[in-house]
């Protein structure tokens, strides 16, 4: 048996040969592709290229508030070479409103002006424009809008997402530095904002204060006075506290009185050890509504804690709902 299996592994076994001819052949197919390759890119060409228009040198005390042409086609014709080595990425052309722009309408409120295209031209530098003519570009004018801004002082709201090792916690609320901000706008806008939001935070297995610089959200309508914001977010090691606290009837009518079952609530919270000695029962309320619909009285009452630490999270009102007895006086 292992003779003949010595026999087959050394019988002579054909194997697939490349023809000298095909080899030169690829070859040859190869370095002709490459050189046409190469003529077809040093060839001129047209083509069509995408822009984004940016508005610079923007007056003091006013912001774009209508732009109608953000994006432009051109036509250009160049060679190869040039059309990889210029127009490889998007690109971007920077046109001066107080070089090129003209007003044609004015209201109370904003400003129109218009940009006519064939200014584009002057954007291309020297050295290219040798190289590159414009053929055709997609809109002969540029339309926008521009406002004058006020200012308004704005709170900072930062965006977390944040998951603590076990047994860490935010300990409490976030410090910004500055906490608000000078915002820029249009006075129809700066009167419905109430606050910036920051560019999303996202942290895991966090167990040490947070300090960190973040970017405010951006938002066309307004331009911020800083950009971005100091943030202190402080996290330590938490622990469970229980406290008993006196419940307030509310909304009681003064020809009664009441008692309720239990006279005392029952709160269960989770505080930082830092801050466990300085939680006392005078940094509580809770209240319970009495109320009543056509003179039906309602079954039980429900527990509200109205006011809490801001150092506390995971806080359990016991009992949630209070039976209770009405007298007359």
């Amino acid at each position: 048996m292992i003779k003949n299996v010595n026999k087959i592994f050394n019988s002579d076994i054909k194997k697939p040969k490349i023809s000298r001819n095909l080899l030169t052949f690829s070859v040859f197919l190869i370095i002709s592709s490459f050189l046409w390759f190469l003529n077809m890119l040093d060839n001129e060409h047209v083509t069509e290229v995408g822009f984004d228009i940016n508005l610079v040198n923007i007056p003091s005390g006013y912001i774009i508030i209508e732009q109608q042409n953000k994006k432009i086609v051109i036509t250009i014709s160049a060679t190869g070479f040039d059309i990889i080595n210029k127009f490889n990425k998007n690109e971007n052309i920077n046109i001066d409103i107080k070089k090129y722009s003209k007003k044609y309408y004015t209201s109370r409120d904003s400003i129109k002006y218009y940009i006519l295209t064939k200014y584009i031209n002057e954007q291309i530098p020297t050295e290219t424009k040798s190289k590159i003519k414009i053929i055709n570009i997609s809109t002969d004018t540029l339309f926008f809008t521009m406002a004058k801004t006020e200012f308004k002082y704005v709170k900072i709201k930062p965006v977390t997402d944040l998951t603590f090792v076990s047994g860490y916690m935010q300990t409490d609320n976030f410090k910004a530095f500055p906490d608000s901000i000078k915002v820029f706008g249009v006075k129809k806008y700066l009167n419905k904002i109430e606050f910036i939001s920051t560019q999303k935070l996202t942290l895991k297995n966090v167990k040490d204060t947070i300090t960190t610089t973040l970017n405010l959200k951006k938002n066309k309508n307004f331009i911020y006075s800083p950009e971005k914001v100091k943030i202190i977010i402080p996290v330590d090691r938490y622990t469970e506290k229980s406290l008993s606290i006196p419940l307030k009837i509310i909304n009681l009518p003064d020809s009664l009185d009441i008692i309720t079952f239990p006279s005392e609530i029952k709160l269960n919270f989770n505080v930082g050890i830092n801050n466990y000695n300085s939680i006392n029962e005078s940094d509580f309320e809770a209240i319970a509504t009495f109320t009543h619909l056509k003179k039906e009285l309602p079954e039980n009452l429900k527990v509200e804690l109205v006011k809490f630490p801001t150092t506390i999270n995971s806080v359990k009102i016991q009992p949630e709902y209070v039976e209770y007895i009405l007298k007359k006086h």
